[in-house]
């Protein structure tokens, strides 16, 4: 998945990677809770609750990679699965290009996910 913001990487990145806008680039976030202290970085967690398909949930998540205005990797410890979402952060003219790749691991495999 990929989008083209209008706005600078340094800024996207800024915006994405603070805590109280998550709900703004997150919809799914109920509320979200810093298990660790300080700024966003490498080893950051937070507990968070969702909503999604009408079911609300508990997960942890954590950050386990994270290169200034380039790369955020999340994973997230949900019920039925381990979820890895990784951000790209490409400077595109006056823009910033987002791609997105997920990775998703369920906890039983022979189980249905939703």
């Amino acid at each position: 998945m990929m989008v083209e913001i209008a706005a600078s990487r340094d800024r996207v990145f800024s915006f994405m990677t603070s805590p109280e806008h998550v709900k703004q680039w997150q919809p799914d976030v109920v509320e979200s809770i810093p298990l660790t202290k300080g700024c966003v970085q490498l080893g950051t967690r937070w507990r968070v609750t969702v909503e999604e398909f009408g079911r609300r949930f508990d997960v942890e998540t954590s950050v386990v990679e994270c290169v200034l205005n380039a790369r955020l990797v999340f994973e997230t410890r949900a019920p039925t699965a381990d979820v890895q979402v990784d951000y790209r952060f490409f400077a595109h003219g006056p823009n910033t290009r987002v791609e997105l790749a997920t990775t998703l691991k369920p906890r039983d495999p022979g189980s249905a996910l939703l």
